[in-house]
């Protein structure tokens, strides 16, 4: 039976999982969304939480700053190859969500201090990269339009 993982976020092809008698070993694949052929074979597969909160300063409206965090895992084959069950790839894919929630809020200490760091609660959203994304912390303030990249 296969899995569906999610979609890729830079191809926009599903990402499906399945166990192969034929090799032995659970495989990942790029499957087309429409065609449903495979494009491609994952060695690797990148879990990313996206995270944000809003801080409120005391003294003055004009040190309101919104900001968002990516912190993001990788699974690599190795970690999967010997799984026959789909419970079990998808225990591990649900183990590495909250491992990459946990590097965002890692990253957003490292940013801005953990006493902002702790206005983060849960997650906005979960994607899935083929390839190895650019981690980031960006913000901006209420009366901005475009966000900026903290480096």
């Amino acid at each position: 039976m296969a899995v569906l993982v999610g979609t890729d976020r830079l191809t926009g092809h599903e990402i499906v999982s399945f166990w192969n008698p034929r090799v032995r070993r659970r495989q990942l694949f790029l499957r087309h969304a429409k065609t449903k052929r495979f494009v491609r074979l994952l060695r690797e597969l990148w879990v990313c939480a996206t995270c944000g909160a809003e801080y409120e300063s005391r003294r003055d409206e004009t040190r309101n700053i919104i900001f968002e965090a990516m912190g993001c895992v990788a699974i690599v084959e190795e970690e999967w190859k010997d799984l026959r069950e789909d419970a079990q790839f998808i225990a591990l894919v649900d183990s590495t969500e909250d491992r990459s929630f946990e590097r965002c809020v890692l990253k957003s200490a490292e940013a801005f201090g953990p006493d902002i760091a702790e206005l983060i609660t849960e997650v906005e959203r979960i994607e899935y990269f083929s390839g190895r994304p650019r981690e980031a912390v960006i913000y901006r303030r209420p009366r901005d339009r475009r966000w900026r990249r903290l480096e």
